[in-house]
């Protein structure tokens, strides 16, 4: 098989796992906010097989991107959707996120490929609206979206097919994690609530990344003096 018909394969499967896991979801008591983070999750690793469909990526999602998604489906099988399955596709999307920091340059990025990066930055905006109270976790994500959108359109910003996905996946961890503030007592470990441990993710993803665009900065001016 190669691996255009891979890429086609995986999103015909990605699909339909999806629909079959909210139809399953639905049927127990109505779609739950952990399944809705899950599904948020699968942005960077759709992204990632689209822009290798369409010939724009040379290298086809990782298989360790595609098993551990893969794998989190399993979650569906409790209600509601259980909590290590989110965390399978946390764990994929900032390896996603944290990957590109030390790629080589991609081609740049044309419009519709950053589609689904300003599709998830708007979709992140009304998810935090509709959530929007004093709480700490919500204070956080928001100021996390600056930052994002700073980095990401901001004068120093790099405009790469590279960076497109590895944004698409830092906003994925910070949509799931306003999602499960929707949910009450979800707790991954007693120190740690699944919502806190994507926000951690998305945090160390976006400081990393804003680090990065200074460095790049720093380099093409060269030495002073």
């Amino acid at each position: 098989m190669t691996d255009r018909s891979a890429s086609v394969v995986f999103g015909i499967g990605l699909s339909c796992a999806v629909v079959a896991a909210g139809l399953l979801d639905r049927a127990r008591g109505g779609i739950e906010s952990h399944y809705l983070a899950f599904a948020f999750l699968l942005s960077g690793p759709a992204l990632w097989q689209w822009l290798h469909f369409r010939g724009r990526l040379p290298s086809p999602l990782p298989r360790v991107h595609v098993a551990l998604p893969l794998v989190g489906f399993g979650g569906a099988f409790t209600y509601p959707f259980a909590a290590w399955g989110v965390c399978l596709g946390a764990i994929s999307a900032f390896l996603i996120a944290m990957r590109w920091l030390s790629e080589k340059p991609s081609p740049p990025a044309a419009r519709s490929d950053e589609a689904l990066v300003v599709l998830l930055g708007v979709a992140n905006v009304a998810i935090l609206w509709l959530a929007a109270n004093r709480a700490e976790e919500n204070v956080a994500v928001a100021i996390l979206l600056a930052c994002s959108g700073l980095e990401a359109w901001g004068p120093r910003s790099s405009r790469t097919i590279g960076d497109a996905v590895r944004r698409a996946a830092t906003l994925s961890l910070l949509g799931g994690s306003t999602l499960l503030h929707f949910h009450v007592g979800d707790e991954l470990m007693p120190i740690m609530s699944t919502e806190l441990l994507l926000l951690l993710l998305a945090a160390i993803a976006t400081v990393s990344a804003c680090m990065d665009a200074e460095g790049r900065h720093e380099r093409s001016e060269g030495p002073v003096g």
